[in-house]
């Protein structure tokens, strides 16, 4: 359990994102993805670790995309969902994702 100093970051930058004008949203999205990111890359390397999967279903990264993004506009958590898709496929490398072509794709690419 974090201390109580983090939970109280935590609260005030929420709240500081539930209160951005809306012009101001999109850059704070962008911010936000960039953060997570890096973040699902680190723990695609880490297969160890907590999956990266786990990331769209966390509860504070639900709270954050539901303060910047309520009438989901900028799709942040479509966004998130791809940008997990990406790291774990980059972690995987090439031997996942060329195995997950159509046949008749794969036969056109390898004659």
């Amino acid at each position: 359990m974090p201390s109580r100093s983090v939970r109280r970051r935590q609260h005030k930058r929420l709240e500081y994102l539930e209160n951005l004008p809306k012009a101001r949203r999109a850059g704070a999205a962008a911010d936000l993805l960039v953060g997570w990111e890096s973040k699902a890359h680190r723990l695609a390397r880490k297969l160890t670790t907590t999956p990266v999967w786990d990331l769209t279903r966390d509860p504070e990264i639900q709270a954050k995309i539901r303060a910047v993004d309520p009438a989901a506009e900028l799709e942040l958590e479509a966004d998130l969902d791809r940008v997990c898709v990406e790291a774990v496929a980059s972690a995987a490398g090439r031997h996942l994702t060329g195995g997950s072509r159509p046949l008749a794709d794969r036969a056109r690419h390898s004659g």
